[in-house]
């Protein structure tokens, strides 16, 4: 998404737009560049640690002003929703365009926001406030090493673990495309962990079973779409990502909004408390009842 006519998007996919974006210039450059390191870290100005562009604090779409954020500020900068909630909804329901999320709302999530939440405060994960450096830590955690192969002294027979270096560090991956995961990023806090998948604390999803988190989330996901169908609401697969039916209430828009704010896997890792609030914050919205038979968050 680069050339004329993507202004909004050069400022992440194409380096030279991000450069000028970060940079406060007016008018971007939508020739495309790849991500190289001088995008993001300035060789020429060292007054931000590691001389990076963006450091510390970063002002979400919806206002959300993040402070004390570190190196983690240069991820939020990008990886945000990039439209308000309220200001798409009340737009929509004023008879203008409605704009969902763009992908990639991890910024929001780590700072328990960008939701819809018809202006209740939803409970929230700790990995927000807990983990140093949020992003940072998970996502550039040390790659896996070499095994010695039992011979400690003779590296001539080291072979590389799995993961090593699509993993971690400056890979951002916490997991390649062999299924290799870093899961020693959440082994500090969470020392029984043995993959990003963590069974649940409840049956959030009322299908009687409890499963892992994500399943949970997809779950509700569901449920979810289902009860928007079933209300006159159009998945259409493409763009724009719903129809509304006329004199569509803020009730579907906002929990459309939702059922797209949701859609990264990673939201389920990020920030699974008020994810899971929000899915169900909205199927209640929507239906007129809690989601049956479920755990609900915060519970009532």
């Amino acid at each position: 998404p680069v050339g004329e006519g993507r202004e909004s998007c050069v400022r992440c996919h194409s380096g030279v737009g991000y450069i000028d974006y970060t940079s406060g210039e007016e008018e971007l450059r939508t020739d495309y560049q790849v991500i190289t390191c001088a995008v993001c870290h300035d060789p020429h100005d060292a007054s931000n640690p590691n001389q990076l562009r963006v450091f510390d604090s970063v002002s979400l779409p919806d206002g959300t002003e993040v402070a004390q954020a570190g190196p983690a500020a240069t991820c939020m900068t990008c990886h945000n929703a990039r439209r308000d909630p309220v200001a798409s909804v009340d737009a929509a329901v004023a008879g203008e365009s409605f704009g969902t999320p763009h992908h990639s709302v991890a910024a929001e999530q780590m700072n328990s926001t960008g939701g819809y939440t018809w202006g209740e405060t939803l409970p929230t994960s700790t990995h927000g406030r807990a983990v140093e450096d949020t992003c940072i830590t998970c996502h550039m955690g040390a790659t896996p090493g070499m095994d010695n192969n039992g011979t400690p002294d003779d590296n001539s027979d080291d072979t590389p673990l799995p993961g090593h270096n699509t993993v971690g560090e400056h890979t951002f991956a916490v997991k390649d495309a062999d299924g290799n995961e870093n899961v020693a990023v959440c082994q500090t806090c969470h020392d029984y962990a043995e993959s990003f998948e963590f069974a649940a604390r409840g049956d959030y999803d009322g299908n009687g079973t409890v499963e892992s988190n994500q399943v949970e989330v997809e779950g509700l996901r569901t449920l979810l779409e289902e009860a928007l169908v079933e209300a006159g609401v159009v998945p259409t697969g493409g763009h724009p990502v719903f129809e509304f039916p006329d004199g569509a209430s803020a009730d579907l828009y906002g929990a459309a909004w939702n059922l797209e704010f949701t859609l990264s896997g990673g939201t389920a890792v990020h920030n699974l408390r008020y994810t899971v609030a929000l899915l169900q914050l909205s199927y209640e919205k929507v239906t007129g009842e809690p989601v049956p038979n479920a755990y609900i968050l915060p519970p009532k």
